[in-house]
């Protein structure tokens, strides 16, 4: 079961937070850049009959990374950029909770409760 990490960015913090994250993205665009012409050196340098195995390797592995570092930025940004809302609901619900009200059974506030808890883990 994974922890959903609901954060309360809001207003500047929120701005900030996904102008930093999209600077992120734009170092992976030039990293990408930079990987497309290490993998035409490799092949220029196949085609005039030089094989460096650990260029190959090391240049497989990076693209690997960057692309689980690409889809996690993206994961990141679409979750964080909904955080206000999520949280202003999940938070919001909670200390709704009409505790003292005597119209619903203590267990049934207790059942809506755990549920708004559960959803946020």
């Amino acid at each position: 079961k994974a922890v959903k990490h609901y954060v309360a960015l809001a207003d500047n913090e929120l701005f900030t937070y996904l102008v930093l994250q999209y600077m992120g993205m734009v170092c992976n665009v030039i990293l990408a850049v930079d990987q497309f012409f290490g993998i035409k050196q490799i092949i220029k340098d196949i085609r005039n009959g030089e094989y460096n195995k650990g260029q190959i390797v090391l240049q497989s592995y990076d693209m690997v990374l960057q692309t689980f570092c690409v889809v996690y930025m993206y994961l990141v940004i679409s979750e964080k950029s909904s955080s206000m809302s999520n949280t202003e609901d999940l938070v919001g619900r909670m200390l709704k909770l009409q505790w003292f009200n005597t119209e619903k059974a203590y267990s049934e506030k207790r059942v809506e409760y755990l549920g708004i808890f559960e959803s946020i883990f």
